[in-house]
């Protein structure tokens, strides 16, 4: 075991969302992303995390759902 820390990286429809390196709380970064820039992560579910390479990845994917229909 080499004791390297690994990196977090977070996702939003394949791409690598910038963040800052002491972010590390995926529910806190999806907030600041979502007030910020991307407003549909509001309701984002967080998805991880996996391991790819010496990176831990936590993906937003977006809420998929009818907006104002009743059955």
């Amino acid at each position: 075991m080499n004791g390297q820390a690994m990196t977090m990286k977070f996702m939003y429809g394949g791409v690598e969302l910038p963040t800052g390196p002491a972010d590390t709380n995926p529910q806190a970064v999806k907030e600041q992303l979502a007030a910020a820039f991307y407003p549909e992560l509001a309701n984002a579910e967080i998805r991880g995390p996996r391991v790819e390479g010496d990176a831990v990845v936590y993906e937003f994917v977006r809420a998929v759902g009818t907006k104002g229909v009743t059955t």
